[in-house]
């Protein structure tokens, strides 16, 4: 009952403007949202079965058939495909295409496949195509994702990201940039078969193993732990690291001071204090 009309459920329902919608009961709002999320799903799926082949066609007599169908993709909607293929892909040449069509969608997927890659692709070349492509996007918030990449449990992504804050300039990476000059990373080292308990491998099983570039050097210790019975020791590191140097003394334009992040500090602190005496004179 409702103002002294009786009502069924179904029409008191409808009056306060739901939909019945795949067993539920939704506002139009609701139902549109799921609608726009079902069709995007099945475009990407589309995508997904149409770059398959294409990727297959790049292996055979129509490769510059293939190529060019792929590099004339234009449909945002085929940035979820482009981005899984560029990061499982192991054929050099089809990434550089990937990239190449990201480019040109430039959306903010698109950029974000790009960062990803230009952290964790195996191969310097592709990571350095990624960066440049993302220079010429010029996308906002690309900074942001490159400083967080700084407190990365990866070593590798920790150094490539500062590598990419310096090439992009920006003032907003001078902070975290000096908070990641030495940074803490555990690893955890497979005692060889056969051997005694004191014999470790430094084959770290992390997915800093997979790279091919050389590890950083290693400071003191800051502690050791020991899993007991697998033969696995856990060992944490501090690592200074080479390309957050870099990067912070291109940045600050002069000064060095190396990996002394208290010095760095108290530098940055007269930076600002003497920004503010310059602004209150003018």
């Amino acid at each position: 009952q409702v103002s002294g009309e009786w009502l069924t459920q179904e029409q008191w329902r409808h009056r306060k403007g739901f939909e019945y919608h795949e067993g539920r009961w939704r506002l139009p709002q609701e139902i549109e949202l799921r609608e726009r999320l079902q069709g995007k799903r099945l475009a990407e799926k589309q995508w997904e079965a149409r770059l398959e082949n294409l990727r297959e066609m790049l292996l055979t007599d129509d490769a510059l058939k293939a190529r060019d169908a792929i590099l004339a993709i234009d449909d945002p909607h085929a940035v979820q495909a482009l981005s899984d293929f560029l990061h499982r892909d192991t054929l050099r040449a089809a990434k550089m295409i990937y990239i190449a069509t990201l480019t040109k969608i430039g959306n903010q997927p698109a950029t974000q496949a790009l960062v990803v890659s230009s952290l964790a692709d195996p191969d310097e070349e592709i990571r350095v195509t990624c960066l440049d492509a993302i220079e010429q996007l010029d996308s906002p918030g690309v900074v942001g994702f490159y400083i967080k990449a700084l407190g990365s449990s990866n070593n590798y992504h920790v150094n490539r990201a500062a590598y990419a804050l310096g090439r992009f300039g920006d003032d907003a990476a001078i902070g975290p940039l000096i908070n990641a000059l030495v940074t803490t990373h555990t690893f955890t080292l497979q005692a060889r078969p056969h051997a005694g308990p004191d014999t470790i491998t430094t084959s770290f099983v992390n997915d800093a193993r997979a790279n091919a570039a050389s590890a950083p050097p290693l400071m003191p210790s800051t502690g050791t732990n020991f899993a007991m019975g697998d033969g696995k020791k856990s060992i944490t590191r501090q690592i200074p690291n080479e390309e957050v140097l870099t990067s912070l003394v291109r940045l600050s334009g002069g000064p060095n001071y190396g990996y002394n992040q208290q010095a760095w500090r108290a530098w940055q602190e007269s930076q600002l204090q003497a920004a503010t005496v310059i602004g209150r004179d003018q």
